[in-house]
């Protein structure tokens, strides 16, 4: 607008610069025949008439040009040009003073702002791009969003966009898309849109992208430690309907199996007088169980339970990784991770729990609190069981020698009488 208005027809200019070269034309002639005893009009020809033609020249058309330029000047058309040039002064200033509001305001988003055009393509990406999605803006120019999407983010991403191109509004949704410095990588977004209207028609898509991928980690893991109380709750109510130790061991692996996604669970039992752990119960996902009624018996440090007990604590390791001879067996089961826990009911040793997974690496953290906490109900319940069996034996040989004293009270009683 400045440049245009040092540029702009300026007629009074015009006028004012012909008025002074006239003005000096007269004193340079004026100085040069009044030093030659002259009059400044005796150079002019033609007598009166010429006087009158240079009193035209240098005075009336001077005044005529002056006069001419106040003329135009006060012309409504003019005054209206004025106007014009004042109001796009005006608007100038506020559309400066509104980009650089917009400026602020975009560099206080942390949230990506990016623009889709109809063809589908990146038109604009906000300088929150490199942290949000890991490409600087200009990378992302002219790139389709489809190629940027993980697999499962392509069609609800296509069903909102041609949602908005026909008008329709569409709830914020979430998208998966690879990140640009690690393409294994995926990060989630939530999604907001609206259409950008050219003479009522859509024509673009102004999106507003917040990174969700911490949040949905956390939500998942909350869902996830959800069901693993739920899943601890069911297993204490189960196993705990009964002082069967039989029923006791299987209903307690019936929800260890899908608590932790394992293929199959066992338990040894650990006898303390004879220091050695008897196999005694085995389950596979969506199989029956069985007790084993071949004794199998192991000493600490030998076979992979045995490895537990002696350890003391949880053991999680791949079948590859185990020596050949603890792990023929499960590689004849197909299995591929194996995770472990010694179970103590009131410090002491009572069995050790163990899962087995068919796929390398399949046991992690969460999985093995998840089985501490399960090996310590189990081992209450096994404590449990126990003290019952051996107060059902107290019970019956109190009872038996009651009989047996009440035998020896009536044959006294029958000698005595005798």
């Amino acid at each position: 607008m400045k440049d245009f208005a040092e540029q702009r027809f300026k007629p009074w200019m015009i006028y004012a610069m012909a008025l002074a070269g006239i003005s000096i034309n007269v004193t340079y002639f004026g100085i040069r025949f009044s030093g030659q005893g002259q009059s400044l009009f005796s150079f002019i020809p033609f007598g009166h008439a010429g006087h009158i033609a240079a009193f035209f020249l240098f005075g009336v058309f001077p005044l005529l040009a002056v006069a001419a330029n106040r003329l135009v000047r006060g012309h409504p058309r003019n005054g209206l040009t004025r106007s014009l040039e004042r109001e796009l002064d005006r608007l100038t200033r506020e559309v400066a003073e509104l980009k650089h509001f917009c400026e602020k305001i975009l560099s206080g988003i942390n949230d990506l702002v990016f623009v889709i055009g109809s063809d589908g393509r990146l038109q604009y990406a906000s300088d929150e791009s490199d942290g949000v999605l890991g490409y600087e803006p200009e990378e992302l120019l002219g790139r389709q969003l489809i190629d940027l999407l993980a697999p499962g983010s392509v069609a609800p991403a296509v069903e909102s966009f041609e949602k908005i191109m026909r008008g329709m509004e569409v709830e914020p949704y979430e998208l998966r898309i690879k990140d640009g410095r690690d393409s294994a990588r995926l990060r989630c977004l939530q999604i907001t849109t609206t259409g950008y209207l050219d003479n009522g028609r859509v024509v673009a898509q102004v999106c507003l992208a917040r990174e969700i991928t911490e949040r949905l980690s956390l939500e998942e893991r909350v869902s996830a430690r959800n069901r693993e109380l739920a899943a601890l709750y069911q297993l204490a109510a189960t196993a705990g309907q009964t002082l069967d130790l039989d029923e006791v061991l299987e209903n307690a692996l019936d929800q260890v199996l899908p608590l932790l996604a394992a293929d199959r669970a066992w338990i040894h039992l650990y006898d303390s007088s004879a220091d050695q752990l008897t196999f005694k119960l085995w389950k596979q996902a969506g199989g029956e169980s069985e007790v084993v009624k071949e004794v199998r018996r192991l000493k600490p440090g030998s076979g992979f339970s045995g490895m537990v007990v002696k350890r003391g604590s949880s053991i999680v390791i791949n079948v590859d990784d185990l020596e050949e001879a603890s792990a023929g067996m499960f590689k004849r089961c197909g299995d591929g991770s194996l995770a472990a826990m010694p179970m103590l009911f009131r410090g002491r040793l009572v069995g050790v729990l163990g899962v087995a997974g068919s796929q390398p690496d399949h046991f992690g953290q969460a999985e093995i609190e998840v089985l501490e906490v399960a090996s310590i109900q189990i081992a209450m319940f096994i404590g449990n069981s126990r003290l019952y069996q051996d107060l059902k034996k107290r019970t019956a040989e109190l009872e038996r020698r009651n009989e047996e004293l009440a035998g020896g009270v009536r044959i006294k009683g029958i000698q005595q009488i005798a």
